[in-house]
């Protein structure tokens, strides 16, 4: 069985002898006997009588790698649950820009929603994978992007990410910071602006004016 402890990996690795196995940690160049049981051949999957750094590079990255994806079953469940959980249909409904739908969307239908959160989250996290720019932080308007950038955040944390979340507020505050963005940043931030739905973009334009007037530096939005 594999463990992977952010940058490093704990491997076990045969030792030949008939009882026991030894396991090694091993990181940063350095190979520390932590371990040693008669544990049972049966609850390690892999065994490895010799590795070298290289290989444990590649590996890293090779996990890296899979936790930047989104995979085609992830894509599917959360299209299935943004059909049964976010589409309104049967009346007519008046849209942020004025105008009439058949059809809305209600996404905080799903992004106050465990499961559904969890994907999104790992979705904008292999989005954000795929820029040319990589961002410092992510953010939008608030209501709509809260959870969004709160579920990215905390995703990235959990996977050994670093990404800051910002919100831009539609007014600035009355007390307290009386600050028009939550967890201002440095200028120069690069950040990715994210709305949980886009119709005209106006409220997605809105955030990043704010952003933009900040210092902070778009290099994308999703």
């Amino acid at each position: 069985m594999l463990h992977f402890i952010k940058s490093s990996i704990l491997y076990f690795l045969y030792n030949k002898k008939p009882r026991a196995r030894r396991a090694l940690f091993l990181g940063d160049k350095k190979t520390v006997s932590c371990y040693r049981s008669r544990t049972p051949a049966g609850q390690i999957a892999l065994f490895f009588d010799a590795i070298s750094y290289k290989q444990i590079q590649l590996m890293a990255q090779q996990h890296e790698d899979c936790v930047m994806q989104f995979l085609p079953t992830q894509k599917q469940r959360l299209l299935e649950l943004i059909d049964q959980r976010c589409l309104i249909t049967g009346n007519e409904m008046t849209l942020s820009t004025g105008a009439k739908s058949d059809f809305y969307f209600d996404c905080k239908r799903a992004t106050l929603h465990g499961e559904s959160l969890a994907l999104i989250a790992q979705a904008f996290l292999a989005l954000l994978d795929e820029l040319p720019t990589k961002p410092h932080a992510i953010g939008g308007l608030t209501l709509d992007a809260d959870p969004i950038t709160a579920a990215v955040v905390l995703a990235a944390h959990q996977q050994g990410l670093t990404i800051e979340g910002t919100i831009a507020r539609k007014e600035p505050k009355k007390h307290g910071t009386r600050t028009p963005i939550e967890n201002d940043l440095p200028r120069g931030t690069r950040i990715v602006v994210v709305d949980d739905v886009v119709t005209s973009g106006s409220s997605t334009l809105q955030a990043a004016e704010k952003f933009e007037a900040a210092g902070y530096e778009i290099v994308g939005i999703i």
